[in-house]
């Protein structure tokens, strides 16, 4: 299920609240909190740090093979600016969102190079 958003802060909760609909719809409603703490970090990086597909952003989401959880893909047209997990001290106001998403997914998640953009995806297991 692809679903386009604006680039704009409110289409994190949209995507949120998308993606616990169709958790619900699949039967897999036990991953909504956690997939949602993903797939909000996952938008808000988006949202703030890339440029968007024409101003917009893309999320997919598809059950696993096997109904083993679901993979979030959040896509944007910046190929250049790839998300990664940054150091952290005491004193950071930000950067905690990637520690969230790999600690959440257990470390299942990465980038995808396209030469209009990348897809950020994140998988959660159940």
């Amino acid at each position: 299920m692809t679903h386009r958003w604006a680039q704009v802060p409110a289409s994190v909760g949209l995507a949120r609240r998308e993606l616990r609909v169709v958790l619900a719809l699949w039967g897999r409603g036990d991953l909504a909190d956690e997939a949602g703490v993903v797939v909000s970090e996952l938008m808000t990086n988006a949202v703030q740090h890339a440029r968007g597909l024409d101003g917009a952003i893309e999320t997919t989401y598809r059950l696993l093979p096997g109904d083993r959880g679901v993979r979030m893909e959040v896509r944007d047209g910046d190929p250049s600016r790839r998300p990664r997990v940054r150091p952290m001290t005491a004193e950071d106001f930000g950067g905690r969102g990637l520690h969230l998403v790999d600690e959440l997914t257990c470390h299942r998640w990465g980038v995808e190079a396209a030469a209009d953009g990348k897809t950020v995806w994140a998988e959660m297991r159940g």
